[in-house]
Formats: structure tokens, C-alpha cells, sequence
């Protein structure tokens, strides 16, 4: 380390790049069939939170393999700040699932297999997030208590970190059943 920076590893450079190389064509997939196959039973405001979403991983991306090239370390404020969302996201989860099976609440049946389906799109999604988020950065909290002596546990955490939204719009396009039949449309036509 010389001028207050730190030794950046050839290996962090080429995986960090794979990695974002890998992710691109998982997000020109994933935004091709948000904008132009989505589904008409998809809600549009879903639909363009879910392209917000999308736009934050991409940024992310660029912001994790372009600048801070996998040697910043995370702040411990954004582990709390994930504590909050997991909790809220965890409430909303359980509302919505007694919602779904309340016995006063009549939907069709269509109607709940969909809502059912993105139920069990979003708590995967949820659990994207939990182990490629909150996973590394307790694990950095948890460093300041104990001797981690894997050099390249860092890197790997950095890069879970950076390919969460990769990771999160693939589960999305596997879990929901509309936008995987978009998909396979989108990909008969090619």
C-alpha cells in the first residue's frame, strides 16, 4: 500500500470484470421484457419498480467495478439500514401471505395463483438480497470481533455485493411465471 491506497489484486480486476461482463446480457434480457414483453396482467407501477430496480443494480455495477474496484470497505451504517429493510420486508411478506389466505378477501382463482406467484417471486427475491447483501456486509461487521484470515473473502464479498442485482433479475425472470413465458417468447423470435 503506498499513497493511502490500497493494493488492488489482478485477480479482483479480471473477476470483478467477468462478472459484469456475465451481467450484461442478464439485464438487456431482463429490461427487453420489462419494456417491451412485459405482460398485460403486470401492474404498470410494478413494472416500473421493478426497471428502477433494475437501473439501481446497473448503477451499483458500474459504481462497485468502475470506482471502487473491490477494496472500499462497506460502511457498518448500511448494515442497519439492510436490518430495517429485512424487517419491514418480512412484515410486508407476512401481511401480504395472510392476505392472500384470508378466507373474507375474494378473488378468482386465477387471480390468486397469480398474486400467489409473485408472492413467491418477491420473498425469492427477498432471499437474493439477504445472502448476496446482508451476508457480506455482517460478515465485514463481524470481522472487527474476530480474525478472518482468507485475503480473498473481501473480494468475494465485494462481488456478491456488486452482482446482487445480476443475481436478483435472474431469480425474478425464473420465479414469475409472466415474465418467464415473455422470456421465452422474446427468445423465439430472435
Amino acid at each position: 500500500m503506498s499513497n493511502c491506497h490500497p493494493e488492488i489484486f489482478l485477480f479482483s480486476i479480471i473477476s470483478q470484470y467477468i462478472c459484469s461482463i456475465l451481467s450484461i446480457p442478464i439485464y438487456a434480457i431482463t429490461f427487453s421484457v420489462l419494456i417491451f414483453k412485459c405482460p398485460k396482467h403486470f401492474d404498470n407501477r410494478y413494472r416500473n419498480y421493478l426497471i428502477a430496480h433494475l437501473v439501481s443494480g446497473v448503477l451499483l455495477e458500474i459504481q462497485m467495478s468502475i470506482f471502487w474496484r473491490a477494496n472500499v470497505p462497506v460502511p457498518i451504517p448500511i448494515l442497519c439500514s439492510n436490518v430495517i429493510g429485512a424487517l419491514a420486508a418480512g412484515f410486508t411478506a407476512l401481511v401480504t401471505y395472510n392476505i392472500l389466505n384470508s378466507k373474507s378477501v375474494r378473488i378468482s382463482k386465477k387471480t390468486a395463483s397469480i398474486q400467489k406467484n409473485l408472492l413467491n417471486s418477491l420473498l425469492a427475491a427477498f432471499l437474493v438480497h439477504i445472502i448476496l447483501i446482508f451476508l457480506p456486509l455482517f460478515m465485514y461487521f463481524l470481522v472487527n470481533f474476530i480474525t478472518i484470515n482468507y485475503s480473498f473473502a473481501a473480494e468475494v464479498f465485494i462481488l456478491m455485493l456488486q452482482e446482487h442485482g445480476a443475481c436478483s433479475a435472474v431469480t425474478l425472470l425464473l420465479t414469475s411465471n409472466l415474465l418467464r413465458s415473455s422470456v421465452k417468447k422474446l427468445v423465439k423470435m430472435s
